[in-house]
């Protein structure tokens, strides 16, 4: 077991670091979102090309919730992400439901993402930036709570999940590789003559 595993402290600086960027990723989709319903010609920096386009996902039904749009939601998840990290680093001693719970917030989050992921590679055909930094985090923050619970053992309860939790402080890093990759292939094939074509 490696100390980045168990030290609170490096879990509080990585949630906020994590945090922050996902809150600038989620601000700027708002500015767009915001100028694209002001002006529907509006053209965000980030539509680079027919492929790698913010556009097709803001123009898009599945842009909002309830009426809400999105990025709206991944600002008030970032902002509370923050302020649980700075509660972290000063130390905050909090009961294992609340670290469930968050846990359970993280893994909605990372299901989430993956649904919109699933959205941007069948529905719209494009890739959305700043989205994908969006799930980037998303991904990084479930995996690096999800590492510190099991290293702690609050995830661990009953004799099969601990077999699972020992392999999961083994396996931490490669298992967020293989994630990674497995996304990244996933985009390539999705869009291969488009990447092709770049060369």
């Amino acid at each position: 077991m490696n100390i980045w595993q168990t030290s609170q402290k490096r879990l509080g600086i990585a949630l906020a670091i994590l945090s922050i960027i996902g809150l600038i990723a989620s601000f700027v989709l708002t500015y767009d979102t915001i100028e694209t319903i002001k002006n529907p010609g509006f053209n965000p920096t980030c539509n680079i090309s027919p492929i790698i386009s913010c556009g097709h996902a803001i123009a898009s039904s599945q842009s909002e919730l309830f009426g809400i749009p999105n990025p709206v939601y991944g600002i008030m998840a970032f902002m509370a992400l923050l302020t649980f990290a700075v509660t972290i680093l000063a130390g905050a001693k909090y009961h294992k439901w609340i670290w469930l719970v968050a846990e359970a917030v993280a893994l909605a989050g990372v299901l989430f993402a993956h649904y919109l992921f699933f959205v941007s590679m069948v529905v719209l055909g494009s890739i959305c930036p700043w989205c994908s930094l969006v799930w980037v985090v998303t991904i990084a923050v479930f995996w690096y709570l999800t590492t510190y619970l099991t290293a702690k053992g609050t995830l661990s309860w009953q004799r099969p999940s601990h077999k699972i939790a020992e392999l999961w402080k083994i396996y931490a890093v490669p298992s967020l590789i293989i994630w990674y990759v497995i996304l990244i292939v996933i985009v390539f094939l999705r869009f291969r003559d488009y990447w092709l074509s770049l060369l």
